[in-house]
């Protein structure tokens, strides 16, 4: 067995719902970052999962009584030197305006109500059949709940009127609302496990999921073009002023040639070209605005409440017991397949693409990626500490 596997202080293999991910996804993907711990060098800022991180800060900050703007801000850091950076930190904080005045201001929603009960609630549980209730010896699940709330009384979430009681709470950005998803988190894994291990921590079932969907913006914000980008653009265009093929607006006449109409599209487009100057930076206020504007429309959020339903969460459980089955059984042969129908997920290449195409070339694998230990392995010695902790006071 390779050392590289998260292990507690019983010896068994810690699973997170992203390995599980990882693992039914594309086995070689799950060797690079679980065995292995590997990870890309760097991350664009402009990554999908940079700007979630940002607003996943935010919305901490919101129900602790804090400034969310101010998480985002500290979490971006000093933008002045990379411009991506700086786009993907004002999209963040446009959305996280246009959040809250979209549903702090009805005194009826339950953000007025709500207590937070978990915040980043971290937690290492047995995995347990279901049916005959016997404990995996060899794995345990781990995990951190980003948010847990309880409600004290009937209020509305959105829409959608809401009972009393213990919920998760999802903050999700998807590039447009799609209902199709919606109802696709109704068997979702890392739901129903968090659920689980929610409710017998608390001694009472958890009631539901409460999803904040918020649209991702795609305005960009413009950058001054450089000498060398402005020359290249105005040669690119000069070429298409010579083939008629910056005509902007100009159509045909009703008796004009063929011949004719040709020549004035060239002489359109070569005064284009004359009018070029280089694009100026756009002003930091301005793109500021254009933000605002866009998460304005009530349409770029929306509310959907999930019922949890038991049986699903012990067909998870099963799913998850059936698993270890299969993470054993692959740990004991050594060999960790390709999925080549998982290389685009998510509309973008994987993270270990490139080195797998190269045949894991170690001079790629040098140059591109370095070690960081996956999110569990952070779980473990924080419980362990405090452990120790209350030992100690109880002495």
């Amino acid at each position: 067995m390779s050392r590289g596997l998260v292990r507690d202080d019983r010896g068994r293999i810690a699973i997170s719902h992203s390995a599980l991910n990882a693992f039914r996804s594309c086995r070689r993907k799950y060797f690079w970052r679980y065995v292995e711990h590997v990870v890309p060098l760097y991350l664009s800022a402009l990554d999908p999962r940079e700007f979630g991180k940002s607003i996943h800060k935010a919305a901490e900050a919101l129900r602790e009584s804090k400034n969310g703007d101010d998480a985002i801000v500290e979490y971006w850091g000093d933008v002045a030197r990379n411009h991506d950076a700086f786009e993907a930190r004002e999209r963040a904080r446009a959305l996280l305006r246009g959040y809250r005045e979209r549903w702090f201001g009805d005194p009826a929603q339950a953000d007025h109500s709500l207590s937070v009960e978990v915040l980043e609630g971290k937690f290492v549980g047995d995995i347990v059949h279901p049916i005959s209730g016997e404990v995996e010896p060899g794995y345990c699940f781990v995990g951190a709940i980003d948010m847990g709330v309880r409600v004290p009384g009937d209020a509305r979430f959105g829409i959608h009127e809401i009972d009393a009681g213990l919920y998760l709470y999802e903050l999700k950005t998807w590039s447009r609302f799609d209902p199709q998803r919606i109802t696709a988190l109704a068997i979702d894994a890392q739901i129903h496990m968090y659920a689980h291990h929610m409710s017998e921590a608390f001694g009472e079932p958890v009631r539901g999921v409460l999803y904040d969907v918020a649209e991702k913006c795609r305005l960009e914000h413009t950058e001054a073009e450089t000498p060398a980008e402005f020359e290249s653009r105005k040669k690119e265009w000069t070429e298409k002023a010579e083939r008629g093929e910056l005509r902007g607006r100009i159509r045909q006449r009703k008796d004009e040639t063929d011949e004719a109409f040709a020549a004035r599209c060239i002489e359109a487009g070569k005064a284009a070209v004359a009018e070029m100057t280089p694009i100026e930076r756009e002003a930091d206020e301005s793109y500021r605005e254009r933000l605002l504007k866009y998460y304005a429309d009530p349409e770029r959020f929306h509310r959907v409440v999930l019922e949890l339903r038991d049986e699903q969460i012990q067909a998870t459980r099963l799913d998850l017991w059936d698993l270890c089955a299969q993470h054993r059984e692959t740990l004991a042969r050594g060999f960790w397949a390709r999925n080549d129908r998982a290389c685009f997920d998510f509309h973008r290449a994987c993270d270990y693409w490139g080195l797998c195409t190269s045949l894991d070339n170690p001079n790629v694998l040098q140059e591109n990626f370095r070690t960081e230990p996956p999110g569990s392995a952070a779980l473990l010695p924080i419980l362990k500490e405090e452990e120790e902790e209350e030992e100690e006071n109880g002495r």
